[in-house]
């Protein structure tokens, strides 16, 4: 057995502004990605095997497709309590997942970067996106990127 994509919570809460650290629960997310982007080159040598591995610098980001672009609206709101977007505005999400008898597996992605909001509407309605850069992702508590030795 295993997860549905209903069985996920998704909480965004701002670094800074009038609502740092309160709780936007989302509902209209149809889909969300988180990709760690880590990169690995081997080098080569006078074999034919390879001599090591290189780790390289990940650029991650969590991508979030939403069902209602006013609820990025919404969030984009509640990030600036109403106010102007602050230049380098960065919000921490969780999207932990339950289901009885499964446990739980809780995501935390850090100092993510917040784009302003758009829409893309069509015959499926008016729905958006987001693509937010991040500095960290944790799963159960624990960073998933490896620290130089």
């Amino acid at each position: 057995m295993s997860y549905s994509h209903i069985d996920g919570r998704l909480v965004g809460k701002p670094n800074q502004g009038p609502n740092k650290g309160k709780a936007f629960e989302f509902s209209s997310q149809t889909k969300v990605t988180f990709d760690p982007d880590t990169k690995y080159e081997t080098m080569s040598g006078r074999r034919q095997r390879p001599i090591y591995t290189i780790t390289k610098a990940s650029k991650p980001k969590i991508s979030i497709e939403f069902s209602s672009a006013k609820e990025k609206a919404r969030w984009w709101k509640f990030m600036f309590g109403g106010g102007a977007p602050t230049r380098g505005a960065q919000a921490t999400f969780s999207h932990v997942f339950t289901r009885p008898n499964v446990g739980t597996m809780a995501w935390r992605f850090i100092n993510a970067s917040i784009p302003a909001p758009g829409y893309d509407s069509g015959d499926s309605g008016v729905t958006d996106k987001m693509e937010c850069p991040i500095e960290d992702a944790q799963l159960d508590g624990k960073t998933v990127f490896q620290d130089s030795l």
